[in-house]
């Protein structure tokens, strides 16, 4: 059950602005509706490195986006970290992936012959292989 105290009346003692958020925001610029929050969950963002091959193999890195031209060959990294993506599109031609000592889905390799097609390499640290989603 609640019971008032304080009176008849509940007064706020203050009624300035004040952070009612457990992380930070900025304002962009000058527009005061524009905020950008830098929100305190325990991840840290990464930037995705971009790659173009062309008649090639390449070894990716952790978090890299990765076009494949003109039968290019795409290893992924040998030693990733936990929850390591490699993302990968490819032209018209004939590309292949390799897991580089790791499976992916089963298998050691993949020539993949579709045009336009695209793919999103993860790598699951519990079973050590590598996952097409």
């Amino acid at each position: 059950m609640w019971l008032r105290t304080g009176g008849s009346e509940d007064a706020v003692s203050d009624t300035g602005v004040r952070e009612s958020y457990p992380w930070a925001q900025d304002f962009i610029g000058d527009d005061k509706n524009s905020i950008q929050a830098l929100y305190s969950c325990g991840t840290e963002t990464q930037i995705i490195t971009t790659k173009t091959i062309s008649r090639e193999t390449y070894t990716a890195v952790d978090n890299m986006f990765v076009y494949m031209t003109n039968d290019s060959t795409l290893y992924l990294p040998a030693n990733p970290v936990r929850n390591s993506v490699v993302y990968m599109t490819k032209d018209a031609s004939r590309s292949r992936v390799n897991g580089n000592g790791k499976t992916i889905n089963g298998k050691s390799e993949y020539v993949y012959y579709r045009p336009e097609l695209a793919r999103v390499f993860q790598y699951f640290i519990d079973s050590d292989e590598w996952r097409i989603r």
